[in-house]
């Protein structure tokens, strides 16, 4: 009896250490998926032959950007050229879009260390949504984003077709850079 009673505290400890080291292993490679996805955030700024791999972005590319009228999270009108004063990271997402949702712990760490970028979310979600996901994330309130409602044809002027896509503008309003981010979060 006490033999039974031994092998199955033998075989609890050999499955909890077998979690404890698979938990560390999956955080340690979510550690580098976030490093090597804040290198390319960093890069997707940085280029000076800008070239997105993806033909429905190259007419995009050096254009003015599209002004658009979206919803803040209070439902009020803004206008988004007015929203852009310096340079601009135009982020098109939906909060219940996994890739979405693991794109953002990087661009936290990306805002805080690139101060003079403006993050802009421009969702598929409603104001309301938009207000319950401030209201959850006090971190994006402290960094002072702006998370906006688009409507269909804000997303058909950029040629979104899938989120989360990034668009870099620069201080004069002009896209430099687009395209989108993979779940593994990396810059197509």
């Amino acid at each position: 009896m006490e033999d039974e009673k031994s092998e199955k505290g033998r075989n609890l400890e050999i499955v909890f250490l077998g979690t404890i080291v698979v938990l560390l292993v999956v955080q340690s490679l979510f550690s580098i998926f976030n490093f090597v996805g804040i290198q390319q955030l960093k890069a997707f700024f940085h280029k000076e032959d800008v070239n997105v791999g993806t033909s429905e972005f190259q007419d995009l590319i050096n254009q003015k950007l599209i002004d658009c009228e979206l919803k803040d999270e209070k439902g009020d009108s803004v206008l988004l050229e007015s929203l852009i004063e310096s340079p601009t990271l135009l982020v098109f997402t939906n909060h219940s879009c996994q890739a979405c949702q693991s794109l953002y712990p990087e661009l936290k760490d990306f805002s805080r260390s690139n101060q003079d970028i403006k993050i802009i979310l421009i969702t598929t979600n409603t104001p309301e949504e938009n207000a319950n996901f401030l209201e959850e994330d006090l971190d994006i309130t402290q960094l002072d984003w702006e998370v906006l409602s688009g409507i269909r044809q804000v997303f058909e002027n950029y040629n979104i077709t899938g989120t989360p896509t990034l668009a870099f503008i620069d201080e004069p309003g002009v896209i430099r850079n687009i395209g989108y981010a993979s779940s593994k979060s990396q810059i197509v």
